[in-house]
């Protein structure tokens, strides 16, 4: 049975329960342990040929995450935690030129 059919199969009956169902590809590990990613996937992913990108292990997965996407998500987090009004820059530099004065 194709791959694609036995993950339809799981998602309908409720074994994986993430969301809507997602598109799968097959790929190949070759030598050096290298896959390719379609491009399909990093047109989406915005992904652009030598850029770096971040991978975890998660719930035993692989997961592909773009600087710019860990970016993101770092931000939205700092946000949290830090008021609108506030600079965290201004206030880095601030302690940076302070330290430049004292160094002197």
């Amino acid at each position: 049975m194709p791959f694609i059919c036995i993950m339809a199969i799981v998602t309908f009956y409720g074994i994986v329960d993430r969301g809507p169902m997602r598109v799968f590809t097959k790929a190949k590990v070759t030598n050096g342990g290298r896959i390719v990613l379609p491009a399909k996937m990093r047109e989406e992913l915005d992904i652009k040929i030598g850029e770096n990108v971040n991978l975890s292990i998660e719930d035993n997965e692989i997961r592909i995450l773009t600087s710019k996407e860990a970016l993101r998500r770092l931000q939205r987090l700092v946000r949290r935690h830090v008021s609108p009004d506030r600079s965290i820059v201004d206030e880095f530099l601030a302690e940076r030129r302070e330290e430049a004065r004292n160094d002197d």
